[in-house]
């Protein structure tokens, strides 16, 4: 395996109390908050702006904008926090966010709302980027493995809050549901004064730990982030694609759009949370194998549903394979990263899971003319089976 050289740091900190891990999961929802709220009024928010743009391709990047500057800000945060610490940019990092999102509510037009999304997507690759490392400083071993599934599962099911309020918040008016991004103005406090900055001076005993990571391995961050864009591009399909195509199905209705999502985001949330149990028992490459297929199968549910039953089991069933998955690829690379260089690894991972969802709907735009939108949520469902496959059958023939 291709590997760069780190010193190893040192891992000695004060004890990880119930009110630093409460204050670690509250601000891990910020990640759930910046996509739930919008998707549920996408159509109102497309009929708002239907003469400044009148093919819905804007409104769409209103969900998906931020993304693209989350992944330029994520690398960048994940150098920033390496060199100069994690709580100064995070704490930065959520004012901004806080007031970038909030700015929705007010927003003139389509342009400017844009804009705001954009600020908010840099202020989210610094908090995500951030918290995660975070949280791979303070855990190690298995109670690492147990917290960043408890970390998913807890932005999982903020979703499902988020989702909810947006959907019945948005039967007033679509911007109402931007007045949710305030809440995260309590956090600033909590930063201040709860959380503490890690230790990572150099520990010269490091290196005489097994389980202390001395070199990066590169194969092994290319396969994550390669495995994470691919997830990203077919999960953000449901969320972007889904609502219009409930609306053709359904007609109109928010709080139908926040059900059905909410759905998927409850299943990711449950999964994350079995995750943690289910690492103690196996490895990381089986657990993404059955995420993989959980997926697969949900997705061609999915694109063949014209019914609420069928619909929210493949919703489920997706929703429970990328819960599996996501919390899985975080702990791979915490445990195989070394702490000086933890910090640019979840960045770039970041970078990843939101370059996946800003150019799902750049790619899916062109097949949707031709094959409908069940057509491109088929054709990901199969690709997720096909992924699957071949990395059972790899991993047969290794161990044979």
């Amino acid at each position: 395996m291709t590997t760069i050289a780190a010193a190893p740091m040192n891992r000695k900190h004060p004890p990880i109390t119930l009110i630093i891990r409460f204050t670690l999961l509250l601000i891990s929802t910020m990640g759930a908050m910046i996509g739930g709220l919008i998707t549920p009024v996408l159509p109102a928010m497309q009929r708002a702006f239907a003469t400044e743009d009148p093919d819905g391709l804007l409104v769409k990047l209103v969900l998906t904008i931020p993304a693209l500057f989350i992944v330029i800000g994520s690398p960048i945060a994940g150098a920033i926090i390496d060199r100069y610490g994690r709580k100064p940019l995070l704490l930065v990092a959520t004012l901004i966010y806080a007031i970038s999102g909030v700015y929705g509510y007010f927003a003139p037009d389509l342009t400017t709302l844009l804009i705001s999304r954009a600020i908010l997507g840099l202020a989210v690759g610094g908090v995500m980027t951030t918290v995660t490392t975070l949280i791979a400083d303070y855990f190690e071993g298995p109670a690492r493995s147990q917290f960043l599934g408890l970390q998913a599962s807890f932005i999982g099911f903020g979703g499902v809050i988020f989702l909810f309020s947006s959907g019945y918040l948005a039967n007033i008016t679509w911007r109402v549901p931007f007045i949710i991004y305030a809440s995260t103005f309590i956090l600033v406090p909590m930063i201040i004064w709860i959380l503490f900055e890690p230790d990572r001076t150099p520990d010269p005993e490091a290196i005489n730990h097994p389980d202390e990571p001395q070199t990066l391995p590169i194969k092994l961050i290319t396969f994550i982030y390669s495995l994470v864009l691919f997830v990203q591009i077919t999960f953000n399909l449901i969320g972007v694609q889904l609502p219009f195509h409930l609306e053709t199905l359904y007609g109109e209705s928010s709080s139908d759009n926040a059900l059905a999502m909410a759905s998927m985001t409850m299943a990711f949330a449950v999964a994350s949370y079995v995750f943690g149990l289910l690492a103690r028992y196996f490895k990381n490459l089986p657990i993404i194998i059955a995420g993989l297929f959980f997926i697969g199968v949900g997705y061609v549910i999915i694109s063949q549903s014209v019914s609420w039953p069928p619909l929210l089991i493949g919703l489920i069933m997706g929703g429970f394979g990328n819960g599996l998955i996501m919390p899985n690829v975080t702990v791979w690379l915490a445990n195989e990263t070394p702490a000086s260089m933890r910090g640019r690894v979840l960045g770039g991972n970041t970078l990843a899971l939101f370059l996946g969802q800003f150019i799902s709907p750049v790619i899916a735009q062109p097949f949707i003319a031709s094959i409908g939108i069940p057509g491109i949520i088929a054709i990901a469902g199969v690709l997720a089976l096909i992924l699957g496959s071949i990395f059972l059958i790899v991993s047969r023939l290794r161990r044979a």
